[in-house]
């Protein structure tokens, strides 16, 4: 029999089953999962108070900017300044404070400070702005830097500001600042036409005319200098005309091609004008061949480059 003294020590010795660990288990502080969740939080708060403030910087810009545009309106030029201030990081507010020290709108004319708002503007990928601040390293109230002027003319034609394809062309045709390159400046030139600026593809058809950084294509430069003459070009009209005359892209069509001539002389376009005086001048004369086009073509071919 067991005495009650050793039933004492075995109860001493042995813990409650109850107490019993029969499987570990990880154990995980408190503290850690506290630190958890408040992090978690905290990156949750900042998360919405960033989107908040920007939701209301955002519309407070748009507004003041709203706000500047209706006091230019309406000729209060001190507030439109104040207002566009106010917006300063906003590159619409930008640009139009460009504008304003540009041409000197309610404030003294300071070319170097609108320089300083366009650029501002351009960075944060105004079109007009990149195209303006391209303009000014070109030389225009600071210091010239045309490789410059050709990098924010190409980030301004990626956003549609077809335009300054032609002047990119301008600076490879002149060998202005840059390596002369009559290929690259036909190419600018190219897609200034695809993009339906008319100064570019005038410069386009004459450079299919003429053969200058490609291959010569007068049934090229003439579909361009139909189109253009539609449009009430005298220019393209009178080498549209000149072209059908000497029957060098299609079948001469003499009838056709004295029509766009004088509808080019109409439009003002001197040599137009030159050659219906000089073919007025010989018929007086009696002399025969009145107008021979193909000596017109290669006389005025001269400048038929862009």
């Amino acid at each position: 029999m067991v005495s009650n003294e050793a039933r004492k020590n075995n109860v001493q010795k042995e813990a409650p089953v109850s107490n019993r660990r029969r499987y570990p288990t990880p154990y995980i502080p408190f503290s850690a999962v506290t630190k958890v969740i408040l992090c978690f939080d905290r990156r949750l708060s900042l998360r919405i108070c960033v989107l908040l403030c920007m939701l209301l910087f955002c519309g407070n810009a748009n507004a003041t900017y709203q706000d500047g545009m209706r006091a230019l309106d309406e000729g209060d030029l001190s507030t439109a300044k104040w207002e566009f201030e106010r917006s300063r990081n906003d590159p619409k507010s930008q640009f139009m404070l460009g504008e304003m020290y540009s041409s000197g709108i309610g404030i003294q004319q300071n070319t170097r400070e609108a320089a300083k708002w366009f650029l501002k503007a351009a960075n944060q990928g105004h079109p007009k702005a990149q195209r303006y601040v391209a303009l000014y390293a070109s030389g225009s109230g600071v210091k010239k830097n045309i490789p410059e002027a050709i990098k924010w003319f190409k980030a301004a034609v990626k956003q549609g500001e077809a335009e300054c394809c032609q002047l990119i062309a301008y600076f490879y045709l002149t060998g202005d600042g840059v390596k002369q390159n009559n290929a690259e400046a036909v190419k600018w030139l190219q897609k200034g036409a695809k993009f339906g600026d008319p100064k570019a593809q005038l410069l386009y058809a004459k450079a299919l005319h003429g053969g200058t950084g490609v291959k010569v294509d007068k049934s090229g430069a003439a579909e361009w200098y139909y189109k253009l003459a539609q449009q009430g070009d005298g220019e393209a009209a009178f080498y549209f005309g000149l072209l059908l005359l000497s029957g060098d892209t299609t079948e001469r069509d003499d009838m056709s091609g004295m029509d766009w001539i004088r509808t080019a002389a109409n439009s003002g376009y001197q040599p137009a004008i030159d050659v219906l005086d000089k073919k007025d001048a010989t018929i007086k004369n009696g002399e025969p061949n009145p107008l021979d086009p193909k000596r017109e073509l290669k006389e005025q071919s001269r400048g038929v480059s862009p």
